[in-house]
């Protein structure tokens, strides 16, 4: 299965409306350990890359990606927003002028969007942070490939992967941020940008299952 520049575009309205669907849920979880801005970073991150999208009429999937990410980058500016923009942008530069991509080509790109926020948001895993998603998906989502499993699988096996390490959040303590001022009392909560992350991780997973 390949992905090409019309699934690109189903995907990311997807995105957009997850984002919408879990505002008010993402602000919540985010005022318990932030500034509950999160919801709202997520709606106007996604709502940037419809609006882009929607005008785009390139089959470049590398080159929309970029400049996704520099959308994002001027209309969410707030911390997630930025690390988000930075995954996109990450990953776009290494897919110029691809028209389509497959399973191997999608793994690369995500491990070049974890790379972007790592070099971004200056965090590893276990520090509490989207990573802790994003992370387990991605070595889940290699050992699939590795073992000839199709994408379809590789995805559903990596969103498992990406549920437990949201999970394992709940017992860490946060390290960056304005949830590092919680100290030990961020124990006990999820890392809102984990959460966010899995929310969006379904949607895709929900696409590509139904394609």
């Amino acid at each position: 299965m390949n992905i090409n520049i019309e699934d690109l575009h189903l995907i990311i309205n997807k995105l957009e409306q997850e984002a919408l669907n879990n505002k008010k849920k993402l602000i919540k979880l985010d005022a318990a350990l932030g500034d509950g801005d999160l919801g709202i970073t997520m709606v106007k991150a996604f709502s940037a890359a419809k609006n882009y999208m929607e005008s785009y009429e390139e089959q470049d999937i590398g080159k929309a990606l970029k400049n996704i990410g520099f959308e994002i980058a001027n209309e969410a500016a707030a911390t997630m927003g930025t690390i988000i923009a930075s995954a996109f942008i990450k990953a776009g530069k290494s897919a110029a002028c691809e028209k389509k991509l497959d399973y191997k080509d999608i793994l690369d790109l995500t491990e070049l969007a974890i790379e972007g926020i790592k070099e971004r948001g200056n965090a590893e895993l276990g520090d509490k942070t989207i990573l802790d998603c994003l992370i387990p998906a991605y070595e889940s989502f290699k050992q699939a490939y590795e073992k000839n499993k199709n994408l379809q699988e590789g995805l559903n096996e990596a969103l498992i992967a990406a549920e437990k390490g949201v999970e394992k959040t709940t017992d860490m303590v946060s390290s960056h941020g304005r949830a590092h001022y919680y100290g030990e009392e961020s124990k006990g909560k999820k890392d809102p940008g984990a959460v966010a992350a899995l929310i969006f991780l379904k949607s895709i997973n929900e696409y590509i299952q139904q394609k």
